[in-house]
């Protein structure tokens, strides 16, 4: 079903008046006793259901998913057909359909410009669209995925496959709108929820955990637009490659094009360390860096996929830390700390520190 109904890599966003007709012509096809359509859309959806077997499924799709994009022209295809043979009797209802295809026509092509007409290179395979985005903040309810892909695409690691619970998605105000969680993992993001929030609806939810037969399976739970519901500001969580992060990152929970070990990330002339594409809410930040030789370092930070430079406060170099101070006034995703070795000798980042 991901292939038909995943608002970021399915069939449902890209064609979606295509969609609504293909099951519109399956009925009047059948009421009608037509079934020439029929053949195209069972094979539509059995070569759907053939490449649903693969285990791999997100396997870097930025924008729709590739197999989708190859048979997508049978349900096309299909569509045409089932009009040519089952024409409506009134020329107004004919015309209406006409011109809600045109409509369908125009609004994939505006989504394929906008995401991008090459690769979808405005997008990435490890966040959201922005169809996706918006479903999520105001009706997240009809916003279905696969666990590992809800788990890519939120915490921004390739595939998503091997997760740990709870996963958090929460829109730009830091209100929590979905969350992929079990039985067994729900009191611990209990603990977390700002009290202030309605204790009614909370019980509510946790009726419903309750009433699941397995403790371990990931269930989604969605928080409707007109609830609000946050973590705590003083206990805030940050979910970083789905576990409990404390603010600290290590040289193995960075990246760089020096040489990455246990110890320290050693950047030689030109060398560069990036990383961690973390989510944080709103406010003012301060960020450490430990190491040695860090005088020469250049220090930057960007949002976003790198799309977004945000601006740097108070920055100190020294020879063991770089210190500096930001602020976010939304939730930001995909954030990283950028440091460039523009000095002939090597330096060495041992730690990044975030309070």
């Amino acid at each position: 079903m991901a292939y038909l109904i995943d608002w970021n890599f399915g069939i449902l966003p890209y064609f979606f008046i295509a969609f609504i007709f293909m099951f519109i012509s399956l009925l009047r096809g059948l009421i009608k006793q037509t079934y020439r359509c029929y053949c195209y859309f069972l094979s539509f959806l059995g070569v759907i259901a053939a490449y649903s077997l693969m285990s791999h499924i997100n396997c870097g799709m930025s924008g729709i998913a590739r197999y989708n994009v190859w048979s997508a022209p049978i349900m096309l295809f299909g569509i045409a057909i089932a009009f040519n043979d089952m024409p409506f009797m009134s020329n107004m209802t004919n015309k209406l359909f006409q011109n809600l295809a045109h409509i369908g026509v125009l609004i994939t092509t505006c989504i394929i410009l906008y995401y991008g007409p090459m690769f979808a290179a405005n997008t990435s395979d490890i966040a959201l669209t922005p169809i996706a985005k918006v479903i999520l903040n105001y009706c997240p309810q009809i916003y279905w995925s696969l666990p590992s892909t809800f788990n890519c695409r939120i915490n921004h690691i390739p595939g998503g496959y091997d997760y740990n619970l709870p996963i958090i998605y929460m829109d730009t105000t830091t209100n929590i709108r979905k969350i992929l969680v079990s039985q067994n993992t729900w009191d611990n993001f209990i603990q977390y929820v700002d009290i202030k929030y309605n204790n009614t609806f909370i019980e509510k939810l946790s009726s419903k955990v309750e009433s699941w037969k397995n403790p371990n399976s990931p269930h989604f739970i969605s928080i409707p637009f007109n609830h609000k519901l946050q973590l705590n500001k003083e206990k805030m969580l940050y979910f970083f490659n789905s576990k409990v992060w404390d603010g600290n990152f290590m040289p193995d929970e960075l990246f760089s094009s020096g040489t990455i070990t246990t110890l320290y990330i050693q950047l030689n002339k030109g060398d560069f360390q990036y990383g961690p594409y973390i989510t944080l809410p709103p406010g003012k930040y301060n960020i450490s860096i430990t190491g040695k030789n860090l005088e020469n370092i250049e220090s930057k930070i960007t949002a976003n996929n790198g799309k977004q430079s945000l601006e740097i406060k108070n920055l100190k170099n020294s020879d063991s830390c770089i210190n500096y101070q930001f602020d976010l006034k939304r939730l930001t995703e995909q954030i990283e700390f950028v440091n460039l070795n523009n000095g002939t000798s090597s330096a060495y980042i041992e730690a990044i520190y975030i309070e």
